[in-house]
């Protein structure tokens, strides 16, 4: 589709051109996402089923480090209803727990506890 093709061409040639100007040792990967094991580290979402994710970001702002992509966190669940006929039905649903930007930042210690931003 002509719309797929047109976000992969603005990412290729503006947003990646866009975070250079003001980035340092940037990798930019648009169909990559963050590796799930920093997900689960971050202790952030204790329940979801189904990770995905895209638009990667490592770079150097100003000194610092830090690492980013967009996520999509789904929860699976089993949800009972009446159908037409009033009978008892079970079906199963996706909800989404998160859908963001999550952005890990290298910093100077501050404190011994982990610190979160929402």
């Amino acid at each position: 589709p002509v719309n797929a093709r047109y976000k992969v061409v603005f990412k290729e040639q503006v947003v990646t051109k866009g975070l250079q100007s003001v980035l340092d040792n940037m990798d930019f990967q648009p169909e990559k996402k963050l590796d799930e094991s920093l997900i689960k580290a971050a202790a952030l979402f204790p329940r979801y089923d189904i990770y995905s994710g895209n638009d990667y970001l490592a770079a150097d702002y100003h000194g610092r480090h830090f690492i980013q992509s967009d996520i999509h966190l789904q929860e699976e669940r089993e949800e009972t209803y009446r159908d037409d006929d009033d009978e008892l039905q079970t079906r199963t649903v996706y909800v989404s727990v998160f859908r963001g930007r999550l952005v890990v930042f290298d910093y100077d210690t501050i404190s011994n506890e982990p610190v979160a931003v929402y």
